[in-house]
């Protein structure tokens, strides 16, 4: 019989990686615990980005969109309830006005 041992892990903050001066700091308030879905807008260039993800409570929030109202393409990426992003992301942060100018990542390290 497997048994799991539960550790709290606490978040890392990396980035920004962009322009990085230009738009406004846009950044989350409740610390994410998974990722459920990223919603980008974009031509030739990200023109806003939108995520949703649980808290340590389970309690869903929606951060965005971040960024202007221009591009042709809306594309969204839902995770399963199986899924997760393993590499990368549990959230994110950002600069933008016109356009997505930065972007920095919250990591939950293994």
């Amino acid at each position: 019989m497997k048994s799991w041992v539960y550790v709290q892990v606490a978040l890392v903050k990396i980035g920004t990686w962009g322009s990085g001066d230009h738009g406004s700091a846009y950044d989350i308030t409740v610390a994410p615990q998974r990722l459920e879905s990223i919603s980008l807008r974009y031509g030739k260039i990200i023109d806003s980005i939108s995520f949703s993800y649980r808290d340590r409570e389970g309690k869903l929030h929606t951060a965005g969109p971040w960024g202007g109202t221009g591009g042709v393409c809306d594309e969204v990426i839902t995770l399963g309830p199986h899924e997760y992003v393993t590499e990368v992301v549990v959230g994110m942060f950002a600069r933008a006005d016109q356009y997505l100018d930065a972007i920095g990542f919250y990591v939950l390290p293994f």
